[in-house]
């Protein structure tokens, strides 16, 4: 590109209105595009208001499920966000947590079969449950 054919001129306050009606009539703009979310305005940008569905699930999530969200959060951010913004992410750790207890129960069931574990026995059963969670 060749500067020497630009145009110079000496600044006017009428470059900044005009420079201001161009950014408002953009920030309108932007503004209708993306109505998918709320947003705030802070500072001059748009931040969308984001709340987390299914906070009751998430309370009362169980140990797998906070593991696996934990998880989502340290190795699969991308899958993390899409959840969140989906507002499925109490409904998944609520599914991931009731299929890994489902999972203790079956290692658990099956081990007792296998060794024989005595029924009157409860402190090597309570053995037996812990090597099925450590297991799962």
């Amino acid at each position: 590109m060749d500067y020497r054919l630009l145009k110079t001129v000496e600044f006017e306050p009428e470059f900044a209105r005009k420079l201001s009606f161009y950014l408002s009539a953009i920030n309108r703009e932007l503004k209708s595009e993306y109505r998918e979310f709320d947003y705030l305005e802070m500072e001059g940008l748009l931040y969308p208001k984001i709340e987390v569905g299914g906070k009751e699930i998430l309370d009362d999530m169980g140990k797998y499920g906070r593991m696996w969200l934990e998880y989502l959060c340290e190795h699969k951010p991308g899958m993390y966000r899409e959840l969140l913004l989906s507002g499925s992410l109490g409904v998944h750790s609520k599914n991931v947590d009731e299929l890994e207890f489902e999972m203790v129960e079956q290692i658990w069931e099956s081990y007792i079969e296998n060794y024989l574990v005595s029924d009157e026995d409860f402190v090597e059963q309570v053995q037996v449950y812990t090597i099925a969670q450590d297991i799962s």
